[in-house]
């Protein structure tokens, strides 16, 4: 009774939250709504309405209708579509007391069929698993958040009957079959009530016929009693199977978008015809003469003077509905899966989860279909059918996995099964639906597609959730230290004590955390197209200095050398030099990792390959990672999880994964920064004193090397790395004298040689784009906001002649410049007296042009760019989207200051925060330690702050900012778990109180 009384309240609950997300989203002012388009005039007389304003043109928004005299039962059983069952009961609800239809009364009919829907999906998965219905019960309004899913409740488009329906039928099957066996045919009528209603609102619901007829075959198996009523149950399912086909045949021949001749020629001409590579053989497949080659594209509803062949003429319209009916459409796309994957290519926009021009406000003015939570479920989830198709096969594989798990148990072998058919029927669905139409309805149809999408991704995340369990069992062997003690649920009760039953040991969540940095590897890395960066004019320099060259496609074609697209296979004439390996010959750190994939390709042939280095960087990054997330684990417990997993979506984004395949500087940055991290935490929480400590010194020298020596300006991260090998020399020093002495000198000479190898790096490179740089800070910089040019350019010395070269930067021909940038005349008139020095001492004597710039570089840290970033299967074009993972780049704008005040505010508090830690006597070693390397991370950020506005004008500033941006997001992530963390111990001693409690009850009671 208990479990059965939670399984309703966590239904009513999903029921509420839904109900509530749809009525919020429609009755908000302004309020949603969609269009009327051409097929609105037809739906609206199919459903005995009229328009309650005459001549009213397509293209505006219309939810008043006028009733026709029809009778109720016509509705029900003989309207073309299922939407004639809702319909029905709004004009039982409004036609007795004289009020009109409104599309609004229809939308909220669905809610309520919705929320009926989520209150049985909800109620029966919490009788089985209480975090597969505490996901269901959150996620589903979610799932809805797309403006574009509820905006067409709002309409008579069959779309929104079909959601509705959908959402019903999903709950239904659920309910039925979570519930005990032998729980009566009435569910199993339930399911078989809903998969009518459902298969009956367009043709395109064909794709979940299969699933349909599965799950009132299954329900009426789970329901039946005994074997007396098996008969009976046998008879329900011929008959519901029957009646399912039944369903889906009449609402094919009553659907006009798949059977008119209109919907015929559209579907061919405007979809096969165009996508086909050789049309002229498509013609003569579908048995029409190649005179219509010349109606290609054509519009069924265009002048007759148009066509060479009038689609409406007698004798064309005999010979039109004999060759392309639905069936020989049909046939035809079996027959040529190419011209299908071509439609699909073509429609790529319209396969998009986006669609503003069908969504109109009050006004009818056309609204965006974005909101907050819809970018959410968009990024888990993606933005087109390939992504959908993606968490469908993710989703499939979890419940594959969960049949040995469930193996034992009927009733969760057929849940599997069901929802095994529902993502089969998701995947096919927009593919079908380019079959039968051809792809001109692709509008007001794809919403369903992606309330499918977040309605299997929620799925997903529940029998994840649910294998998450058994895994944890299974790696069980020891508790953390330090992390929270289990809680009975009996003693706190509630979700909590459900949660904290759940055991994630240090093993376990470095395994979890492990899977998931694999899987967004391979996922973004390994597919034909993935990320990489373009060259923008760096990637010479860095070329030049780990000796590489661009490859003979390249040598053939220059233009494919420079913002061209994604370029991964280079030559090289040595493959190894062992110099520039070591302190005599010191360069970029990117070529330790180039070392390997030379010796790789010695081994495999090829070309030197920038995905193969983004691999091997990866690994480094995913092994500082885990190395983290095992050290704090004693420190975190359970929040080390999620804290890992922030991390990793963070750093392997493809915001942040394009710099890998990559030959930019900034490549090595998170690199040399991540394995900074790990090796001092490492060093802070071991043993003080430890003899592992010697080697430990070695790597943090290492790390600190590879960030120092990424690019030229890391050179100012050299302080911070001092810091952190003089403090762990003198932390770690051995208590006998020789070792001790031992010790010193090796860290003096890990200083000695670090030191010495980045400024190497900065004097070899300090030439390189040193003009180009002074160039673009003065002219493409100071000079264009200084209040009054003249006299800052006296002020600096610069001739008042090249006042014209105010605003451009320095990769213009040079006979744009009044002086040429490279000429000896430029180096007289400007660089010898014009030096990076002189920049800072001028925006130092002018602070309002210094707030100026800083307050810019503040706005471009907002959010991550994606210039100079692309797929490898397409050309480069500024600011690209990007659609694969992309979870941290949106998020991040939430904790991003627009403002440079704002920075000073929060680092000012976080850098006194951690000074007072440090000089406070009671604090421990070892949280000393931490905030030591919580300032030198932010020391490195915030010197490099200044540098991409001051130290190159107004050029390339966010790319300039990516070392800011990526310890700044570190900071956030570090700021928020020590927030949470330092909130665990109010929380602990409640809880033990509330144990205490417990534990006295029954010795009171026996006493």
């Amino acid at each position: 009774m208990e479990q059965t009384r939670r399984a309703r309240l966590t239904g009513l609950t999903a029921a509420l939250l839904t109900v509530a997300a749809i009525l919020w989203t429609l009755f908000a002012s302004p309020s949603i709504g969609v269009v009327a388009d051409g097929s609105y005039a037809s739906a609206a007389e199919g459903l005995a309405l009229r328009y309650a304003e005459e001549s009213l043109p397509t293209g505006q928004r219309v939810e008043n209708f006028a009733y026709e005299d029809t009778a109720y039962s016509t509705l029900l059983f003989a309207s073309r579509t299922s939407v004639g069952a809702a319909v029905a009961l709004v004009r039982l609800a409004t036609h007795p007391f004289g009020l009109g239809f409104s599309t609004r009364y229809l939308a909220v009919v669905y809610a309520l069929l919705m929320g009926w829907g989520a209150y049985l999906l909800a109620n029966g998965l919490a009788r089985r698993s209480r975090t597969a219905a505490i996901l269901a019960t959150l996620g589903l309004p979610l799932a809805l958040a797309n403006p574009a899913v509820i905006g067409y409740l709002n309409s008579l488009y069959p779309v929104g009957a079909s959601m509705a329906y959908l959402l019903l039928f999903l709950g239904a099957t659920v309910y039925c079959l979570c519930r005990e066996k032998g729980c009566g045919v009435q569910w199993a009528l339930l399911v078989l009530f809903a998969a009518q209603l459902m298969l009956r609102t367009m043709a395109q619901m064909m794709a979940l016929l299969p699933a349909a007829v599965l799950a009132v075959v299954l329900c009426a198996v789970h329901s039946c009693p005994g074997r007396a009523e098996r008969p009976l149950h046998a008879a329900c399912v011929l008959i519901a199977s029957l009646m399912c086909v039944s369903g889906l045949v009449t609402g094919l021949q009553a659907d006009d978008t798949v059977h008119s001749a209109a919907a015929n020629y559209l579907a061919v001409f405007q979809g096969y015809l165009p996508a086909s590579e050789k049309p002229e053989e498509t013609l003569e497949a579908l048995g029409l003469p190649e005179s219509y080659l010349a109606d290609i594209g054509k519009s069924y509803y265009e002048p007759s003077e148009n066509f060479v062949n009038d689609p409406r003429d007698a004798e064309n319209a005999a010979l039109l509905n004999e060759n392309i009916s639905l069936g020989k459409r049909v046939k035809f796309a079996i027959q040529h899966p190419a011209v299908v994957r071509a439609m699909m290519d073509n429609n790529e926009g319209a396969l998009r989860n986006a669609d503003s021009w069908y969504l109109a406000d009050d006004a009818g003015n056309a609204v965006s279909s974005r909101s907050p939570l819809h970018t959410v479920l968009e990024t888990i989830f993606g933005r087109d059918h390939h992504a959908i198709s993606r968490w469908c096969l993710i989703c499939a594989a979890l419940l594959v996995l969960l049949l040995p798990i469930v193996r034992r148990q009927s009733a969760s072998v057929m849940l599997c099964a069901f929802l095994l058919m529902v993502l089969l029927g998701t995947i096919g669905y927009l593919p079908l639906t380019l079959v039968l139409t051809g792809g001109i309805d692709l509008l007001t149809v794809k919403p369903l597609a992606f309330l499918l999408g977040g309605l299997m991704v929620l799925m997903s995340f529940a029998s994840g959730a649910v294998l998450l369990r058994r895994l944890m069992a299974w790696l069980s062997v020891k508790d953390a230290k330090l992390a929270l003690p289990p809680c009975s649920a009996g003693a706190s009760g509630g979700l909590l004590a459900y949660l904290r039953k759940i055991r994630v040991t240090q093993k376990g969540t470095v395994a979890i955390v492990a899977l998931v940095c694999v899987a967004l590897c391979c996922w973004q890395l390994l597919p034909a197209e993935h990320i990489g960066g373009v060259n923008n004019g760096d990637f010479g320099r860095m070329m030049e200095q780990i000796d590489l060259y661009w490859a003979q496609p390249q040598l053939d074609d220059e233009s494919t050398q420079f913002e061209w697209g994604v370029v991964e296979d280079y030559s090289y004439r040595e493959p190894f030099h062992p110099a520039r390996l070591t302190s005599i010959d010191p360069t970029y750190s990117l070529i330790f990792p180039s070392m390997l994939v030379r010796f790789i390709t010695l081994l495999t042939g090829g070309n030197y390959s920038t995905q193969v280095q983004a691999f091997i960087l990866l690994a480094l990054v995913m092994a500082a990672l885990l190395l983290l997330v095992h050290d704090l684990y004693p420190l975190l417990g359970k929040l080390t999880l999620p804290a890992g997993l922030i991390v990793a979506c963070m750093l392997l984004g493809e915001n942040y994964l394009a710099w890998y395949n990559s030959l930019f500087g900034e490549t090595m940055i998170p690199v040399g920064l991540m394995l900074t991290i790990a090796c001092t935490v490492h060093l802070a929480l071991m043993p003080r004193g430890s003899r592992k400590s010697w080697l430990w010194m070695i790597l943090l020298a290492i790390s600190v090397r590879f960030l120092c020596t990424a690019k030229a300006q890391m050179a100012l991260a050299l302080p911070a790395a001092l810091v952190l090998l003089i403090v762990f020399t003198v932390y770690h020093h051995p208590q006998a004298k020789k070792p001790l002495i031992a010790f010193s000198l090796m860290g003096a000479l890990l200083c000695g040689l670090v030191s010495y190898d980045t400024l190497g790096v900065y004097r070899k490179n300090q030439g390189v784009s040193e003009k180009q740089t002074i160039w673009q800070s003065v002219f493409y910089g100071a000079l264009m906001i200084a209040d009054d040019p003249d006299a800052a350019m006296e002020e600096l010395g610069i001739p008042a002649e090249m006042k014209a070269d105010i605003g451009k930067h320095a990769y213009y021909p040079n006979s744009e410049y009044v002086y040429p940038i490279e000429s000896d005349e430029l180096q007289e008139k400007f660089y010898d007296h014009v030096t990076t020095m002189t920049l800072v001492r001028y925006y130092l004597r002018h602070p309002k042009d210094m707030l100026t710039m800083m307050n810019r570089a503040a706005q471009e840290s907002v959010t991550l760019s994606t210039s100079f970033m692309t797929y490898t299967d397409a050309l480069y074009s500024d600011n690209r989207p990007l659609h694969r993972m992309n979870l941290w780049c949106n998020l991040r704008s939430i904790f991003a200051a627009r403002a440079f005040w704002v920075y000073v505010l929060l680092y000012g508090t976080a850098g006194v925060f951690c000074l007072t830690l440090i000089c406070r006597k009671k604090t421990q070693k070892q949280t000393k330690l931490l905030a030591m390397l919580f300032l030198c991370v932010m020391f490195v950020g915030v010197m490099q702050y200044p540098l991409s506005v001051i130290g190159n004008g107004f050029a390339d500033n966010n790319k300039q900012m990516y070392t800011f941006m990526l310890c700044h997001d570190l900071l956030v992530v570090a700021a928020g778990v020590v927030l949470v963390r330092r909130l665990i111990p109010a929380r602990r001693t409640a809880e033990n109180a509330i144990r205490e409690e417990a534990d006295h009850e029954p010795q009171e009671e026996s006493a």
